[in-house]
């Protein structure tokens, strides 16, 4: 991933084959935003996955990701909740299947756990 500065609001990355863009003045998101939308968007490839193994549609299920941040430290989140909406077509036991499934997402667990992340700044 790589990323060369320019003039203006808009930072532009390099990630292998495809540019994300963010944006310093609300006209894009800016890369915190971007996080939670790969929460989002994590748990949505997860919630497809386990409907693809039952054989059901996914159309309809819809995921709501608050963040709640922490009071006591400038930036930090505080508290992060998804919030799953399912279709009549779902059943119960399927909706828990569904839900178990989002459990592996890795994004989510890189929030939750933390990683091995190491700046080195050449």
């Amino acid at each position: 991933m790589r990323t060369t500065l320019k003039a203006g609001p808009v930072i532009v990355v390099g990630l292998k084959n495809h540019n994300v863009a963010f944006a310093m003045d609300g006209t894009l998101p800016n890369p915190l935003e971007s996080v939670y939308g790969c929460i989002t968007g994590c748990a949505a490839v997860y919630a497809k996955k386990a409907c693809m193994e039952m054989g059901i549609s996914e159309e309809g299920i819809d995921i709501e990701l608050k963040v709640v941040t922490d009071l006591n430290r400038a930036g930090a989140i505080g508290k992060v909740t998804i919030i799953l909406q399912f279709p009549t077509t779902i059943t119960v036991e399927q909706q828990g299947i569904i839900k178990e499934s989002i459990e592996k997402c890795p994004v989510k667990a890189l929030i939750e756990q933390g990683g091995s992340i190491v700046f080195v700044i050449i």
